[in-house]
């Protein structure tokens, strides 16, 4: 069982967990909806989230390369 109340609110880079999305039908991962800080809302893996530290939309990540 997924606890969803635990990750909601969390913030990861620049992500912030909005919602649960709903299984990942390739891999039976976990997805969250997620809004970066500029505003955009973005679908991340689960796994994505806990891996890496500088997460934001694509956006933001390549305003920042």
């Amino acid at each position: 069982m997924i606890d969803t109340k635990a990750e909601i609110g969390r913030t990861y880079g620049q992500l912030t967990v909005k919602s649960f999305a709903g299984i990942n039908q390739l891999n039976v991962k976990p997805i969250w909806t997620c809004r970066c800080q500029c505003g955009k809302t973005v679908i991340v893996q689960e796994k994505v989230l806990h891996e890496y530290d500088d997460l934001a939309c694509p956006r933001c990540r390549k305003a920042h390369q």
